[in-house]
Order: C-alpha cells, then structure tokens, then sequence
C-alpha cells in the first residue's frame, strides 16, 4: 500500500518566500545603465532563487540515498514508505530547478540523466527491464553506471522500482542494489550541479564568464526558460495528456504516472515559472512596461489558483464528472500566462531568438 502523497505546498513556500517581490525597470533605463542592470537582475535570480533550488534538491537527494540504503538494509515496510515519501520529496525539489535547462544541468548531460522525459519511443523501461534481466553488479558500480543508458540512472527507472503495482515492495537483491545506485547517482549529481553554480557560474550570469558574452544574454536565456517552460508544461506535461476531448485523453502520457503525481509536478513548474519571473528583487518582470508586467503577473496567481484545486494525478482528477472540463480551465489558463508573456516580450526590445516563442 502505498504512502498517502503530501501537497506541495512546502516546495511552493520554498520558491515564494526565498525571494521578495519588486523590481527595477529596464523597460526605461538608460542605455549606460543597461548592462549593469541585467546583472543585477541575473544575479539576484541566481542567488536568492535558482541556488537554494539546488541546494535543496542536493538535501533531498542526500536524504533519498540514505533512505535508499537504510530500507535495503531492513527491508521493512516502514523503511519502503519511508523512501518512497523520500523519492516524492526528491522530485517536488527536482521540478522546482527542471526549468533550469542549461549551463551546469546539461554538462555530463546531467538534466537527461535525472530524468530523461518525455520518452516518446520508451526506450527507459525496456533498458531498465534489460538491466534487471542481466542483474549484472558490476553495471551497477560507481565506475560503470554513469556511463548506462541515461534511461536507467534517473527518476523515471527509480519511479519504476518503487511504484510497481504487481509489488508490494522492492525486492532484496539487485533491485534494492539498483534503487541505491539510482539514488546515488542523482546525489551525485545534484551536488555538481550545486557547486558549479556556486563556484563558476555566478561569473557566467555576470556575462563575465565564457557562457555568455554579456549580462544581457545571460537574462536573454532566463526569459527563455519562462517562455519555452510555460510553453512545454502546458503543451508536453498536460495538452499531450488530455488531448482535444475526453475520449482522447492518454493517460500513459502523463509525467510521473507511475507515482501518480502528474498534476503536482505542473503545480511545481508553474510555481517556480512564476518566482523566476517576480519572486526576486529586482526581477525578470522589470523588463517589461509595466502594465504589460502585471497582466503576466495576474495571469500567473489566475493560473496558479486553478492549479492548486486540482488533485495531484490525472486519474483522480478526470475520475469526477466535471473534470476533464476543470482540467482544460486549467491548461487555458497556462495558454493566457504564455500569451500575456508574448505581448509583453512584443513590445519590448527583448529578443529571444529565432523560434523562441513559435516553437516551430
């Protein structure tokens, strides 16, 4: 029997309240105070935002590995719930930095190797089936795993483990010896990551580093991540799910269906979409005249509000009579924080690329 799943709410507390509202306006500075001003937007987001993400998902990692060990050392029913709230906590604090998908995430290819999603062919779970056929000990080393499959050494293959439903629990041996690596490698990871921003990347977002030429550039790609990001979570984590009408819904869409927890990982990402646009001082929002700013910071609470109603799964939600229709409210109101976004970015001398915001 699996552990009743907590809310987010300690996740979208974390987000909200590391930060502070307000901002500068760039949308009428100077043109010698520019640069200077994305710095300290760059830098504020980096250090009151995107940083205690990670140093919290490193935490929770950490506390997933221990739980990890301490479960295949007892095997105990206690111990399995334990890691499997573990896991839960593990992925709302990974939800929290996805959006982050560039700089120290992608090197090693760190962001597929936590989670590799979507997975439109389903190559993790027959590599993961494949892994546990050959049972080999030797793959699941600290040498040789992290050169695997990336399908077999994140959250998803971890997901598969601990929420089988033909299994009560996982299974001494080398599934329990597989969940340890897993969980190892995801630590491993998190601290990189971590200590990458920390140590170098900081010079990066300055526009003093080699990622970027300018400080511009380095907020050029934050408002990237808000506009890819609002736009993927509503068209892969949730349009894709229910499609055009109720019989078109696919369920085997969903993020995170095994642990169902499809609609609470979209409450996290537009949670942390929303303080990486006005949860700093100053903020991403300061871009922006200020009108245009604040229909993107009402479409935000609008959105977030009808998230936060929903339940955590697809399942639970589209099982009432009126779902799919509470469901689709919900989607459309992602689509008007994504449209308030492109007005907002229309009118200012903000440019974000080439099909940056068509998605062609």
């Amino acid at each position: 029997m699996y552990p009743i799943i907590k809310t987010t709410r300690s996740v979208v507390f974390f987000l909200l309240s590391s930060c502070s509202l307000g901002g500068i306006s760039l949308y009428s500075a100077q043109a010698g105070e520019v640069e200077s001003q994305y710095s300290e937007i760059n830098l504020s987001v980096s250090k009151n935002l995107i940083i205690p993400a990670y140093q919290y998902f490193e935490l929770q990692s950490n506390l997933l590995e221990s739980a990890a060990n301490e479960y295949c050392d007892l095997q105990s029913n206690a111990n399995f719930e334990t890691l499997q709230g573990s896991f839960h906590q593990t992925m709302d604090a990974w939800q929290a930095v996805q959006i982050y998908n560039f700089g120290p995430a992608t090197l090693f290819n760190w962001n597929y190797r936590i989670q590799f999603w979507p997975d439109a062919k389903g190559s993790g779970p027959r590599q993961l089936k494949q892994l546990m056929e050959e049972s080999d000990p030797v793959k699941l080393t600290e040498e040789v795993f992290p050169r695997l499959s990336v399908g077999v050494q994140g959250l998803p293959a971890l997901e598969t483990l601990l929420f089988t439903p033909s299994q009560e629990r996982l299974a001494d041996g080398f599934p329990c010896a597989l969940a340890v690596a897993i969980s190892a490698n995801l630590s491993r990871g998190a601290t990189d990551i971590r200590q990458r921003w920390e140590d170098g990347f900081l010079n990066d977002m300055r526009g003093e580093g080699n990622f970027f030429a300018s400080a511009q550039d380095a907020s050029v790609e934050l408002l990237k991540v808000l506009s890819d990001r609002i736009e993927a979570t509503d068209l892969q984590k949730l349009r894709s799910v229910i499609g055009e009408s109720p019989d078109r819904v696919r369920l085997s869409r969903a993020e995170s269906s095994n642990s169902a927890r499809s609609i609470r990982n979209i409450k996290i990402n537009m949670s942390a979409l929303h303080a990486l646009y006005s949860g700093t001082q100053p903020n991403l929002s300061g871009l922006f005249n200020k009108e245009l700013a604040d229909a993107i910071e009402v479409a935000f609470l609008e959105s977030n509000k009808l998230l936060r109603e929903l339940p955590d799964s697809f399942e639970e939600a589209l099982a009432v009579p009126e779902g799919y229709r509470i469901v689709t409210e919900a989607a459309s109101a992602i689509d008007r924080v994504y449209d308030a976004l492109k007005v907002a970015l229309a009118d200012s001398t903000v440019y974000l690329g080439f099909n940056a915001l068509d998605g062609d």
